[in-house]
């Protein structure tokens, strides 16, 4: 009788209190039950120090490690080390898991002799509702049929996250795959990227398998980032290496990496009037300046298409109106709250 191959399950840990348990009840109600629970409290301020260890004394497989506040990915990093099994996924704290997504992955990976790496849709869950994200291809994959496409995985975010992914534990420790811990933004990204260095065949299904719980309250939830831009870009410019590398950067890739830049401005637009933004008026209408100056030198025009947004964009662009991007970005947390306020209010009466 074969014996399950053991999986890891990696989770930093950082003031998440009020979901942990939830997270952890998703992971031990698998389906699959060869598992490992390995959970990093990363300095936590509240008393997720102590909800770790008391999951760790009721169920014999969860570990517990305690570190001084050093970020996600020296939390995964140590988590990394930690970890015993065949195959290794990653969980975010504040998110859960389809009962039969360990399941499901790992027979893909048992099933498919030659596959280093399997990739499920997953589903964001917020106060607005769901949001559902697959691609737009689906099964085992050749290095060169699957990088055909990366510029519309990537696009679609099915490649960034670590959380979506079973991970052959032997490659990550033989090539020596780690989170860049001096990175706060893209080192899901760049961990990716070094793993599918290695990869000769991927698997991608498409069920939504993964629970992703994000605050809408804001379009980037995470705060206001000074340098959001520089940051992006030096994001597409990892994936144009890589793509370069592997002789992939075709005109399908390029296409996409446009509109995935137009993407970036955007949310760059939106993140300079976010309501934590420190700077002066003054210095954000030049800052949103310097975002229209890059959109203009680094991308055409015409791929700001699609969404209202991309298409306002596009025409203030045309008309050099900046003064009229910069009321519309002002006003656009204004009337996305009152768009959350109303959704609520709607599926309040809906069920009274």
């Amino acid at each position: 009788m074969n014996v399950p191959k053991l999986v890891s399950f990696i989770i930093p840990v950082y003031n998440a209190e009020k979901s942990l348990t939830t997270c952890v009840q998703s992971i031990l109600g698998q389906t699959y039950n060869s598992i490992e629970i390995i959970l990093i409290n990363d300095g936590s301020t509240d008393n997720s120090k102590e909800l770790c260890n008391k999951l760790a004394e009721v169920y014999p497989a969860i570990h517990v490690i305690h570190q001084k506040n050093s970020g996600v990915s020296a939390a995964r990093n140590a988590g990394i080390k930690k970890a015993n099994g065949i195959y290794i996924q990653f969980v975010d704290a504040d998110d859960y898991l389809d009962s039969m997504m360990t399941k499901k992955l790992v027979n893909i990976m048992n099933t498919n002799i030659n596959c280093e790496l399997v990739i499920c849709g997953y589903e964001a869950i917020s106060t607005r509702g769901i949001k559902k994200y697959t691609s737009s291809i689906e099964g085992m994959f050749k290095e060169d049929t699957y990088l055909t496409h990366f510029g519309d995985l990537y696009k679609r975010v099915i490649i960034p996250s670590p959380c979506n992914k079973l991970y052959l534990a032997d490659v990550i420790n033989r090539y020596q795959i780690t989170f860049t811990n001096s990175l706060s933004i893209g080192e899901d990204l760049l961990f990716n990227l070094s793993y599918l260095r290695h990869c000769k065949h991927i698997y991608i299904n498409n069920d939504p398998l993964y629970k992703y719980v994000t605050d809408n309250e804001h379009s980037l939830s995470r705060g206001f980032r000074n340098n959001y831009l520089e940051e992006q870009q030096r994001l597409l410019e990892e994936v144009t290496r890589f793509l370069r590398e592997r002789n992939a950067l075709n005109l399908t890739n390029e296409q996409k990496l446009g509109e995935i830049y137009a993407n970036s401005i955007i949310n760059a637009l939106t993140n300079l009037f976010h309501p934590d933004n420190p700077l002066p008026r003054s210095k954000t209408f030049e800052k949103m300046n310097d975002i229209l100056n890059a959109a203009k030198q680094n991308i055409d025009i015409q791929h700001f298409r699609g969404t209202y947004q991309k298409r306002l964009v596009r025409t203030l662009l045309r008309c050099k109106a900046s003064y009229g991007l910069y009321a519309f970005f002002r006003m656009k947390p204004y009337l996305q709250e009152q768009q959350r306020i109303l959704t609520t209010l709607l599926k309040k009466f809906k069920h009274e």
